[in-house]
């Protein structure tokens, strides 16, 4: 039974986790985190990368 309830706290945190490393990795890559316009954040970047 322990070990059941480990996977489960394991499971119910792993989440949280990811969720930390891909707001880590997304202002890594675009500098900061826009909320408020996240696609426009996007586009911008799509353009600077087709005219580089």
């Amino acid at each position: 039974m322990p070990v059941a309830l480990w996977v489960l706290l394991f499971v119910a945190i792993v989440p949280y986790l990811l969720a930390g490393l891909g707001g880590y990795m997304k202002i890594k890559q675009l500098g900061h985190l826009d909320n408020r316009h996240p696609r426009y954040k996007r586009n911008q970047r799509q353009v600077l990368q087709r005219v580089s």
